[in-house]
């Protein structure tokens, strides 16, 4: 089964602000399609069913994690230690994998570092305590496993958007 990827940018996102500029070691922010419609973008579904206030805190966090993807350089570089840390990691196929946490106000937003220059959002939620749950854990393993598989089967396709 395919596996559908777009790229989350200011146009993803709705935001004004012109694309800044990409560094020749940029990283490019994906999240996961459910069809090949640019629409059924999941973490953007999940930003849009959040209340208001929380809505736009992950945005604000989306908008400088673009910027930061952008020059290429370490996320840590731009964000303390509670705003971007590890927050879970697991063993798949004999490979440790890694979690990662950006936090705005009570907004979490995980990532995952692919092979390559790719990262790949797999959830945003609102949360009170930094701690993850069991039940988290494993979504977030699973998100990752289901990409980690599409990729190494070659099922992954990035859709473009038809501007």
């Amino acid at each position: 089964m395919t596996y559908y990827l777009r790229e989350i940018n200011f146009e993803a996102i709705g935001s004004p602000e012109r694309e800044p500029a990409k560094s020749e070691k940029h990283k490019t922010i994906v999240a996961r399609c459910l069809t090949e419609n640019l629409d059924d973008c999941d973490i953007l579904q999940q930003i849009n069913d959040l209340e208001l206030g929380d809505a736009k805190a992950a945005l604000t966090a989306l908008v400088k994690l673009i910027q930061v993807a952008a020059s290429g350089l370490p996320f840590t570089n731009f964000y303390d230690e509670k705003q971007c840390h590890e927050t879970h990691s697991f063993t798949y196929n004999h490979k440790i994998y890694k979690v990662w946490r950006l936090r705005q106000r009570d907004v979490r937003i995980t990532f995952f570092h692919c092979e390559g220059k790719t990262v790949l959002l797999t959830h945003v939620f609102v949360k009170h305590k930094d701690k993850l749950t069991n039940k988290q854990k494993a979504m977030l393993e699973e998100q990752v496993k289901t990409y980690i598989d599409a990729s190494t089967q070659g099922l992954v396709q990035i859709i473009e958007s038809k501007k």
